[in-house]
């Protein structure tokens, strides 16, 4: 799939079938990674290709919205995360989503708002070191630094009581 995705002969279109929506969730995780490491605009393309072909496919709103903030356009993003967020406001995976849509809004100088969604993806996976990091950085930027404190302290400790650093070492990944 990267190779594809890298040279832009990424084909969504035969994803959204109505049978072959696994597949369709498993090739646009796989842009989750092509937003990271190899650039926007593929993903970027794919995710606003979804949208056309599945207005209701909120994993195409969410990557069009985390292609977006990566693009450096966090008001852009907010729309399109909070859009997907409402799509599929029982998946697991939100936590991760609203860690994106707190950065969105710090990013547009929108701090009370992001601490107050930071806050809810903490509350979805406490302890989860991506969102402390996030609400360290929200707390800092509203200049709340007792919070910010208490966010590092927890961050300094979660390695030995955290899932996600199960072999002791913590990852930096959103899944």
């Amino acid at each position: 799939v990267s190779s594809k995705l890298k040279s832009g002969a990424f084909d969504i279109a035969g994803l959204l079938r109505p049978m072959d929506l696994t597949r369709a969730s498993t090739e646009l995780a796989a842009l989750l990674g092509c937003a990271r490491s190899c650039g926007t605009p593929p993903a970027l393309g794919a995710a606003m290709r979804a949208i056309d072909l599945s207005p209701g496919f909120a994993l195409g709103h969410l990557v069009l919205g985390l292609s977006t903030l990566y693009s450096g356009r966090p008001e852009g993003a907010q729309s399109c995360l909070q859009h997907g967020l409402r799509l599929n406001w029982s998946d697991p995976h939100n936590v991760a989503w609203l860690d994106l849509l707190a950065l969105a809004h710090l990013l547009t100088g929108n701090t009370a708002e992001a601490v107050q969604i930071g806050t809810e993806a903490l509350h979805l996976r406490p302890g989860w070191h991506v969102a402390l990091e996030t609400m360290a950085i929200c707390y800092a930027a509203g200049d709340r630094i007792e919070e910010e404190g208490r966010c590092l302290e927890t961050l300094g400790g979660s390695c030995s009581t955290n899932a996600d650093c199960s072999d002791g070492s913590c990852g930096t990944g959103y899944f």
